[in-house]
């Protein structure tokens, strides 16, 4: 694979170099990230509706607070990446009036 680099890199014909693959691992070009594991979030709501039009309803989301990366992306430069992280658990009481 480095022969060939090499090789596309000299050839003043070579334009563009693309290399794909395939399998059950992703690839990304350009930063050093990793392939995501799975998440498991719990969101939940529950609530109670009058019959004068309005609810009360308590909900929460990311109920076991797990942590995760939510946003991967690759930086300017190798090693300067943004990683946003996932909000933690959140949970309140909404009152809805409908009119």
């Amino acid at each position: 694979l480095e022969r060939a680099f090499t090789f596309a890199r000299d050839d003043e014909k070579v334009g563009v170099i693309i290399l794909t693959g395939q399998g059950d691992e992703a690839f990304c070009s350009g930063g050093d990230i990793s392939v995501r594991s799975p998440v498991d979030l719990v969101d939940a709501r529950v609530g109670f509706e009058s019959e004068d039009d309005w609810s009360l309803v308590l909900w929460t989301k990311n109920a076991f607070d797990e942590e995760y990366n939510a946003e991967f992306s690759p930086g300017p430069a190798p090693g300067l990446n943004f990683l946003w992280k996932a909000p933690p658990r959140r949970f309140g009481l909404s009152f809805i009036k409908n009119f």
